[in-house]
């Protein structure tokens, strides 16, 4: 009994080289046993071909960042995989043009009672399905890259599969980072939007007080004139009463001092306004 790991088994896999893009990596199994290997490590974000109604080798694409959505993908790149795929396929190379349906790896469905190298999807609808012409120039010119390469599968799946599981958890944290920095925001505005709502309301509670303390003060001065005119006026009667006046004109009046003086007062209180 082998006592080595499925860790350090290395498959054969062929690659070819992307004329368009010389970091996109196209890959495939050497037969169905490999393509059940490749079906276990593919990476989740990685692009199954396959043509469709026919047998034919399984050939993944992996771009140089990872994508969301197949419309990604530029039609060059997605012409030359489907010439590999096409080149790959006993009955569809002999045809001019046959149907080609790519889909994600993670949209692939291996269940128990399908036969190896068979695989289903776990959703369809998420396929898509192009025709393919012959191209013999484009093909011949992919296939003269074709090289095979012994990777270590599952270590290679792994390893991405820790550096997703790391980026997930770093993009939450920072999710996180932003709703407390957003509640903090809403907490900082609510303050200011209190502290404006006060100013605004001690500032017109000082505009109303302004408004009742100089009403007050000018009805203050208003009665203290009129209380200084009723003053003078009783001042100016008593006055012509004690000396038997005819009239205010008294400075030609032989009076004592005081009394000028109390006269003069008078008719200045008396002038005003």
């Amino acid at each position: 009994v082998s006592t080595q790991s499925t860790w350090d088994i290395n498959f054969m896999v062929y690659y070819f080289t992307s004329l368009k893009d010389g970091k996109i990596i196209v890959y495939m199994g050497k037969d169905k046993f490999e393509n059940e290997e490749l079906l276990k490590y593919a990476f989740p974000s990685d692009v199954w071909f396959h043509v469709s109604a026919f047998s034919s080798a399984h050939v993944y694409l992996r771009m140089p960042d990872d994508i969301t959505d197949v419309a990604e993908i530029p039609k060059e790149v997605i012409e030359e995989v489907a010439q590999i795929t096409k080149w790959n396929s006993i009955e569809g190379s002999k045809r001019g043009s046959v149907k080609v349906v790519y889909t994600f790896a993670s949209n692939l469905l291996k269940e128990k009672c399908m036969a190896t190298g068979e695989v289903g999807f776990v959703n369809e609808s998420k396929c898509t399905y192009i025709n393919v012409s012959t191209n013999k120039k484009l093909a011949k010119s992919l296939l003269k890259t074709k090289r095979e390469e012994f990777p270590n599968l599952q270590k290679m799946f792994m390893e991405k599969m820790s550096d997703l599981e790391k980026l997930s958890k770093d993009l939450k944290k920072l999710e996180e980072v932003k709703a407390k920095e957003a509640v903090k925001e809403a907490k900082v505005s609510a303050i200011k939007e209190k502290e404006e709502a006060k100013t605004k309301a001690f500032g017109y509670m000082m505009k109303k007080e302004d408004m009742v303390s100089n009403q007050t003060e000018a009805k203050k001065q208003d009665e203290d004139f009129w209380q200084s005119k009723a003053f003078s006026l009783i001042t100016l009667t008593h006055l012509i009463e004690k000396h038997k006046l005819d009239s205010v004109s008294y400075t030609h009046l032989t009076l004592p001092t005081s009394d000028l003086v109390q006269l003069s007062v008078v008719a200045v209180a008396l002038k005003k306004k």
